[in-house]
């Protein structure tokens, strides 16, 4: 197991996971809840078709922006 100390330093390191390794081989990794909860975000918007689409919209230059205040006009 590794020391708390030694743990907490890492993952301070700003990116949120490090990998656990044995013998020079990665065996698992530790990932802060920041991280995780980011990742499933991210898994269920890809799983979202309507979401995607607007993504791909927006990539391609599809979408236009209305100020927040022009929200309900057509």
């Amino acid at each position: 197991m590794m020391p708390r100390s030694r743990w907490n330093k890492r993952r301070r390191n700003g990116r949120g996971f490090f990998a656990v390794s044995k013998h020079g081989k990665t065996v698992g990794f530790f990932i802060s809840l920041d991280r995780m909860e980011a990742l499933l975000e991210t898994i269920e918007i890809m799983g979202n078709p309507k979401a995607m689409k607007a993504i791909r919209d927006y990539q391609a230059g599809k979408m236009k922006f209305r100020d927040i205040d022009r929200l309900h006009e057509n």
